[in-house]
C-alpha cells in the first residue's frame, strides 16, 4: 500500500464486461478502466481488486482515501459468497468514516450490506439516457449540489434497491427508479445510474444487447435514438474524487466550466511547457507531478491529432462532393503525403505512430514514479520530439488539403470549408453566451482551453509548448511565435510552401498574406460567435505576411467583458458591434 500521504482511491471490481461483451470491451476497456478513465486518475493512485473474481478486501478501510464500487452483470439477489463478504467489509468501510461511492449495483450491494432489500424492478429494467429528479436533500448534498436539478444520465440495470436500509436518504428519482441517488452515512452514497458512462459506450452496450433488451419489452429503436451524452457525469466523479483527497496534490485537474482536465496554475505558469515542467519536477523528487504532466502532454496533444485526422477526410470529401474528380483528388493527395514525409524511412503511419507516443509517454512515467530522473529526462524530451515530428507533418499533409480546395473551387470557398470543418465546435461555443453563463466563468474557460491548445501545437521558441502572457488594461492574451501550425508558413517552418489569401476576406481578417489554414481560427474565434452571440469569444492576431507588411507572432486575446470588445474588431469581418454590446 502506498504511505498516509499517498492515499489511493480503492476501486472495488464487482464485474467484468469482456467475455460477454467482448466488442465492447476492446473498444472501452473492462469496468475499472472506465472509471478510471473517467475519475482521470493515472495507475499510481488506483489499487483496484476484482472481488468477483475471488480477490479479497484484505485492507482495512481506512487504508485508503476513498472506495468505489463498480457495477456488475451480476445480481446482488443471487447472494453470491463473493458479494456477502465484500458486503461485509463494505459495512465496515461506512461506518470508518472513508468517503463511498457504490454505482448501479455497487449501490444495491451498500444497500444490502446495510439492511435494505434488492430484488427485481417491479417496473420493469431501466436503460438508455434517464431524466433524474434532485430532490432538496440532494441539491443540499455535498456530492450532488453543483449539479442541476434534474439532469440526463445513463443507466442499464435490472434490479434494484426495493426498500432502503435504516438511517438512508433519498437525494434523487427517475420515472421508473424511486432511488436513483442515495445517501447511506455522511460519506456513503449510492447511484443506481451510471456517471461513467457516454453516448458512445451506450450505443455499444444497445448494439451488443439490443436482442437481449429487445425480449424485456424495451423499444431499442427508441432506447438507441434517444441516447445522449449525460454531461453530469464526469463532474459527479470528480466531485466524489475531491471529497475522497486522493490526489489533491494533482497538477491536473477536472475544470467544470471547460468540462475536462486542465493544467492548474496561473496564468503566467499556463505559459509554461508541460514538458519543461515535467522534467524540473522529476530532476526536484516530485515524481508523482512528474509522471502526471508526462502523461498530460499527450492529452494536450490530443485534440490536434485528431483535428488533424479529421479536417484531411472531410476536406477531402468536399472536394469530391464539389465535383473534383476522385482520381485527381488522389493523386495531389498522394504528392502532398510525399512531400510531407520526405526524409523519413518506412511508411507513414500515423494512427500507430499516435499510439507510439503514448508508449513513449508511459515509458517516461514510469521512470518519473521510480525516480529516475537521469533516465526520465531524456525520455520526456523524446515524447515531445515524436509529437514535433508527427504534429507537423500532419499539420501540412491538413494545410495541403485546404489549399487544393483554393486550388479547384477558388480561394473564395475556403470561408464555406472552414464553416463546415468547425460546425461542431462552432455549435459548442453557445456555453459561453452571457444570457446564461456569466462571462468571468466564460473567459476563465476560453484561456485554460486556449493555454492548452497552444501547448498542444507546441507553440513558441523552441517549439516546447512555451508562450508570453500579455496582460493590457481590458484584456489578457497569450502571444507566441511561431504558433506551430499555421503560422511556420510565414517563418518557413512548413514541408513546402502553402497558400495565403490573395484577397481580403472576412472569414480571414480581411488581411491578404493570411495563411489559409489560419483562416479557420479567425470563424470559430470571431466570425460565428459575434453571429451566434453578438460577440467574438477571442480576438485574434494572426501573423500573415503580403509585401507590404507582416507579422511574425500571434495573439489570442480574451476580454474582460466582452462590451469592451473594439468596433474595429467587428468591422474587420464584416460585422458592426450591437448597440446592446456598447459600454455606456
Amino acid at each position: 500500500m502506498s504511505g498516509p500521504q499517498e492515499k489511493r482511491l480503492l476501486i472495488v471490481k464487482t464485474g467484468s464486461i469482456v467475455e460477454r461483451l467482448p466488442s465492447v470491451a476492446a473498444a472501452f476497456g473492462d469496468l475499472d478502466a472506465i472509471f478510471a478513465r473517467a475519475l482521470g486518475l493515472p495507475p499510481e493512485r488506483l489499487y483496484v481488486v476484482a472481488v468477483h473474481a475471488g480477490e479479497v478486501l484484505s485492507d482495512p478501510p481506512d487504508a485508503f482515501g476513498g472506495v468505489l464500487v463498480t457495477g456488475s452483470p451480476a445480481m446482488v439477489s443471487a447472494r453470491e459468497p463473493w458479494m456477502e463478504a465484500t458486503a461485509d467489509w463494505l459495512r465496515g468501510a461506512v461506518l470508518s468514516g472513508v468517503p463511498v461511492l457504490g454505482v448501479c449495483f455497487g449501490h444495491q450491494l451498500l444497500a444490502h450490506a446495510l439492511g435494505g432489500t434488492v430484488g427485481p424492478n417491479p417496473k420493469g429494467p431501466e436503460a438508455g439516457t434517464v431524466e433524474v429528479a434532485f430532490a432538496y436533500e440532494g441539491r443540499a448534498d455535498p456530492l450532488f449540489a453543483d449539479l442541476p436539478a434534474r439532469a440526463k444520465f445513463n443507466a442499464h440495470h435490472y434490479e434494484s434497491v426495493l426498500a432502503l436500509p435504516p438511517g438512508a436518504t433519498v437525494l434523487a428519482e427517475s420515472a421508473l427508479e424511486a432511488y436513483q441517488a442515495v445517501r447511506y452515512s455522511e460519506k456513503a452514497w449510492g447511484v443506481q445510474f451510471h456517471p461513467e458512462f457516454g453516448a458512445a459506450f451506450m450505443h455499444a452496450l444497445v448494439d451488443a444487447l439490443g436482442e437481449s433488451l429487445a425480449t424485456t419489452g424495451i423499444d431499442v429503436n427508441a432506447l438507441r435514438a434517444a441516447i445522449g451524452e449525460a454531461p453530469a457525469g464526469l463532474p459527479l466523479l470528480r466531485r466524489f474524487l475531491a471529497l475522497t483527497g486522493v490526489g489533491a496534490d494533482d497538477p491536473v485537474v477536472f475544470h467544470p466550466g471547460v468540462g475536462q482536465d486542465v493544467r492548474i496554475g496561473s496564468w503566467d505558469e499556463q505559459c509554461r511547457s508541460t514538458y519543461d515542467m515535467a522534467t524540473d519536477a522529476v530532476r526536484q523528487g516530485r515524481r508523482y507531478e512528474a509522471a502526471r504532466l508526462a502523461r498530460y502532454s499527450v492529452t494536450e496533444a490530443q485534440e490536434a491529432f485528431e483535428l488533424f485526422t479529421q479536417w484531411r477526410e472531410r476536406t477531402r470529401l468536399y472536394l469530391l462532393e464539389s465535383g473534383v474528380e476522385e482520381r485527381m483528388v488522389t493523386a495531389e493527395e498522394t504528392a502532398l503525403v510525399a512531400r510531407v514525409t520526405e526524409g523519413r524511412t518506412g511508411p507513414f503511419e500515423p494512427e500507430r505512430e499516435w499510439r507510439d507516443i503514448g508508449v513513449l509517454a508511459e515509458e517516461a512515467a514510469g521512470l518519473c514514479m521510480a525516480g529516475e530522473a537521469e533516465a526520465a529526462v531524456p525520455a520526456i524530451e523524446a515524447v515531445r520530439l515524436a509529437w514535433l515530428d508527427l504534429h507537423d507533418r500532419l499539420c501540412d499533409w491538413t494545410q495541403g488539403m485546404v489549399g487544393l480546395v483554393a486550388h479547384h473551387l477558388g480561394e473564395e470557398r475556403i470561408g464555406a470549408l472552414w464553416q463546415m470543418l468547425m460546425a461542431d465546435m462552432s455549435a459548442g461555443y453557445e456555453r459561453y453566451n452571457i444570457d446564461h453563463t456569466p462571462w468571468k466563468r466564460s473567459a476563465e474557460a476560453l484561456l485554460y482551453i486556449a493555454a492548452e491548445a497552444l501547448r498542444g501545437h507546441l507553440s513558441g521558441p523552441g517549439r516546447r509548448g512555451a508562450v508570453e502572457l500579455v496582460r493590457e488594461k481590458d484584456r489578457i492574451g497569450f502571444r507566441f511565435a511561431p504558433c506551430g501550425s499555421g503560422g511556420r508558413n510565414v517563418t518557413g517552418e512548413t514541408y513546402g510552401r502553402y497558400p495565403v489569401t490573395t484577397e481580403p476576406h472576412d472569414w480571414a481578417w480581411n488581411l491578404k498574406g493570411v495563411c489559409l489554414y489560419c483562416a479557420h481560427c479567425c470563424v470559430l474565434s470571431e466570425v460565428n460567435p459575434i453571429q451566434r452571440l453578438g460577440y467574438p469569444a477571442r480576438e485574434v492576431e494572426p501573423p500573415y505576411e503580403n509585401g507590404k507588411d507582416r507579422r511574425l507572432y500571434c495573439t489570442w486575446w480574451v476580454y474582460n467583458d466582452p462590451s469592451l470588445v473594439p468596433d474595429e474588431v467587428y468591422g474587420r469581418t464584416g460585422h458592426r458591434k450591437p448597440s446592446h454590446m456598447m459600454k455606456e
